[in-house]
This record gives structure tokens, C-alpha cells and sequence, in this order.
């Protein structure tokens, strides 16, 4: 009689349903048993021995993944600073470090944060809010999702097997089970990074600026891909064996912007006699560069990076001071780039005026 409704319950379409529906609420509420859903409906499954376990992987792999974008849509569309508890020092400085990471190793915090509830719902809302681009961000949570949602069909399905004569026993222990796997891993991580917390933690309580991170000399450039105004993509490769001076602004057709625009159109020729290309990146779009270009005769490369990934590889998006008060927005920086694609000079936080002139002294052109 028990293994009969069981297997009832287990081959109905609603159960699918409802367990896909859990796990999308468990993206958001760490209180909603998704893994708890997914781990008792395959056991439920192989325990009555119905062919039903790719079913409910599929559902759990797809379940996962729309929750996680759905966290990566929430944190896209309320920013960094929407609300007033957001823009409190020590929060920007939080959220600041956080950002800066989950663009260093994506696919380590998002794998591991994929079996830490808490964890799962502060990385993916974070990704999201610090644009971390969807062509990384979806790649690494399908997989991530992938490998989640088979470990827990595969636990249930085990013991569901084991104790196919008991399924209700079935159930029972492959849950405990996997809650236990869960708790270790949870705090095996937890363990691991306390220090890392520990240290963040305490730069915070101490009101410590936490910049970018930044750029040496003889480090390699960051690689690139990046669309410019007409929408082609130019890529940092395309210019291997040159020297290239690689320069970031906050805004285009803005008033200190246009004077760095200019003085770099006015010095393009002997920098171009000297082996150097110039390419500019802001956050634009490729309409606003466009305007930009035209209005002001500029014949080098304006290039777009709207999700600030390319800002945040080279260090160039972090705290600044702007008419007394500490803001986040882009740091002002250009970078020299030799032919071997290492950075040679990187100089962060420069004068919209007069800037390439001093470029040209510390190049020797001059």
C-alpha cells in the first residue's frame, strides 16, 4: 500500500511542477525545501522503479537556473545605490569588494555559492547588480545549476533503489543525508574563507577605502573584446606586436572628457610616428560614442563597456573623491601597453587637462 501511493505520487506531473516550483522559491528564500523537493521526489521515483529520474533532473537543472537569473535580473535592475541603506559607507564599501571579486573568479564563487543558500542569493543578486556580463554569468550558473541538480537526483535516486521495499525510509535518509553533505560543505567553506571574512570585515569596521585593485608595470594587460562606435568588435589581440596607450574616461561629451578627447586627437599623429595606437573606453553606448566622435573629429577607437567588466579587470572603477564626497564611478587612468601586451606604465587617477602631455614626457616624445 505504501510503495503504491508513493509511486502515484511520484509519476505525477504536478509533483515535477510543484518541485520546479520550490526550487525557483528557494533562489530567493532560503526557507523553501528545493533541494529537500528534488532530493525526496527522486527517491520516491527509483524506490517505486519508475523511469522517471531524467524528468525530474531536468526540472530541477531548468528550476535552478530561472531562479538564479531571476536573483542576476533582481540585482541588474536595482543597482548599487536605489536605496538609501545601499549608500550608507560602510555598505558601498562592502558591496564595492564583493563586486570587485565576483569579476576576479566568477566561476569559483558561483560554483561553490550554488550549495550555500545564503550564499547562492547574495552572489547571484551581486552578479546581477555589478554587471558581471549575462555572457559569463549565464554559462557558469547553467553548469553550475547542472551539476547541483544531478547531485541531488543522484543521492535520492541511490537510496531510493536501496531501500525500494521501504520508501517512505527512502525518503527519509536520502534527505538526512543530503542535508548532512550540505551542512559539511557549508562549513568547510565557511571554515576556509574565515580569514578572507575576517580581514574584509575588519578593513570595513576600520572605514578603510577599498579601491580597485590595481595594475602594476610588467603585469599582462587584461585580454578584451569590446564593440566601438559603429558596433564592430575590437579586441586587445588585434593589436599584438604594437604599442598601444589605452585610456579610461568617465563620461563622453562631457566637459573634461572632451578636452582629454581633443588633446589626444591633437597628438595622434606623432603618437601614431612614435608606434602607438590609442584606444578610449567608457561605460557608453555605441550611439553616445558615435555622437561624441563626430561632434568633436575624434579618428581613434571609442570603445563601449556598459557592464564595466574591462573597468573592473584593469582597476578603473572603484571610489574616487568628486566635490568633497567619496562617490563610486570610473577612475580617470590610462595605460601604456608594449608589444609584448604587459602593461608599461599605469597611471590611475589623472588630470583631464594636460594629461597627454605628461604622457608625452614619460614616453620621451618631448
Amino acid at each position: 500500500m505504501e510503495a503504491n501511493w508513493v509511486g502515484e505520487v511520484a509519476q505525477s506531473p504536478w509533483a515535477v511542477l510543484i518541485m520546479m516550483g520550490l526550487v525557483v522559491l528557494d533562489a530567493f528564500l532560503v526557507v523553501v525545501p528545493g533541494e529537500t523537493a528534488v532530493v525526496a521526489l527522486a527517491a520516491a521515483s527509483a524506490s517505486a522503479g519508475l523511469p522517471t529520474i531524467g524528468v525530474i533532473a531536468a526540472g530541477a537543472w531548468v528550476s535552478a537556473l530561472v531562479g538564479d537569473c531571476a536573483c542576476y535580473l533582481v540585482g541588474r535592475g536595482a543597482g548599487l545605490d536605489r536605496w538609501r541603506w545601499q549608500r550608507r559607507p560602510a555598505v558601498r564599501r562592502a558591496v564595492h569588494r564583493v563586486r570587485s571579486v565576483i569579476h576576479q573568479r566568477p566561476a569559483s564563487l558561483i560554483f561553490t555559492a550554488r550549495y550555500v543558500p545564503f550564499a547562492r542569493i547574495a552572489v547571484n543578486v551581486t552578479a546581477g547588480a555589478s554587471r558581471l556580463p549575462v555572457r559569463v554569468f549565464l554559462p557558469l550558473s547553467a553548469v553550475a545549476g547542472l551539476a547541483w541538480a544531478a547531485y541531488h537526483v543522484a543521492i535520492g535516486a541511490v537510496f531510493g533503489a536501496l531501500l525500494a521495499d521501504q520508501p517512505l525510509i527512502a525518503i527519509v535518509v536520502s534527505v538526512a543525508v543530503a542535508l548532512t553533505v550540505g551542512l559539511t560543505i557549508d562549513a568547510v567553506i565557511t571554515q576556509r574563507t574565515r580569514g578572507a571574512r575576517s580581514y574584509t570585515a575588519s578593513l570595513i569596521d576600520q572605514g578603510a577605502p577599498m579601491t580597485a585593485t590595481r595594475l602594476e608595470p610588467g603585469t599582462p594587460a587584461p585580454a578584451f573584446t569590446l564593440p566601438d562606435k559603429d558596433g564592430a568588435h575590437v579586441s586587445l589581440a588585434d593589436f599584438a606586436g604594437q604599442k598601444v596607450v589605452l585610456y579610461f574616461y568617465p563620461a563622453a561629451s562631457t566637459p573634461g572628457c572632451t578636452t582629454q578627447a581633443c588633446d589626444f586627437r591633437d597628438n595622434l599623429a606623432s603618437l601614431k610616428s612614435a608606434g602607438y595606437t590609442v584606444l578610449g573606453v567608457s561605460k557608453d553606448g555605441p550611439d553616445a560614442l558615435q555622437k561624441f566622435a563626430e561632434e568633436e573629429h575624434l579618428p581613434f577607437p571609442l570603445l563601449s563597456d556598459p557592464d564595466l567588466a574591462v573597468h573592473n579587470a584593469y582597476g578603473t572603477y572603484g571610489e574616487k573623491s568628486m566635490y568633497g564626497k567619496t562617490v563610486m564611478g570610473v577612475i580617470r587612468s590610462t595605460f601604456v601597453i608594449d608589444e609584448k601586451g604587459a602593461i608599461e606604465h599605469a597611471l590611475y587617477n589623472v588630470k583631464a587637462t594636460g594629461h597627454v602631455a605628461s604622457l608625452r614626457k614619460k614616453l620621451g616624445l618631448d
